[in-house]
């Protein structure tokens, strides 16, 4: 994994904490303006990681290397 990858995959992780976090709670430790910040983090570390040409559940998997459970914890 490239450290680009690694990159996009840690902004997705923080992005979909923010999301479930802004789900329970609106404005949160991880979710302070409703998620956008981390959603723009995610958006363009991934842009620039290539990872939008990556076939179907390839990040996903990629996440899931990274952080072991996230398909557990946020669904699939």
């Amino acid at each position: 994994m490239t450290p680009e990858m690694l990159k996009a995959v840690r902004a997705f992780y923080r992005f979909s904490k923010a999301v479930a976090a802004g789900l329970a709670q609106p404005e949160n430790e991880f979710s302070p303006d409703g998620g956008q910040a981390a959603a723009n983090e995610a958006f363009h570390a991934m842009k620039e990681a290539g990872a939008f040409q990556l076939g179907e559940g390839e990040f996903t998997a990629l996440v899931e290397q990274v952080y072991p459970g996230y398909l557990e914890e946020f669904g699939k």
